[in-house]
């Protein structure tokens, strides 16, 4: 089920809208009458991690920088 509502309903209902949306509804939040914000559930297959990053080093990497990076590095 879609349900539309205003900025101003919105705000007054926020929790009941996040309900609606956690029970599979589509919730359209518009502005003078434009959709703007859609609500859904969140992904949380596990895809995504923040805050930890793969560790992948290259060789390259680790080597020291040459002069003319070092230039580029500090806008010289």
């Amino acid at each position: 089920m879609t349900v539309t509502v205003g900025i101003q309903e919105a705000k007054a209902k926020l929790s009941e809208l996040v309900d609606r949306a956690l029970n599979g509804d589509e919730v359209i939040v518009t502005r003078r009458g434009e959709p703007v914000v859609r609500l859904e559930r969140a992904d949380h297959s596990g895809q995504r991690q923040f805050g930890l990053m793969p560790l992948n080093l290259t060789s390259d990497l680790l080597e020291p920088m040459t002069e003319a990076e070092l230039r580029d590095w500090y806008g010289e």
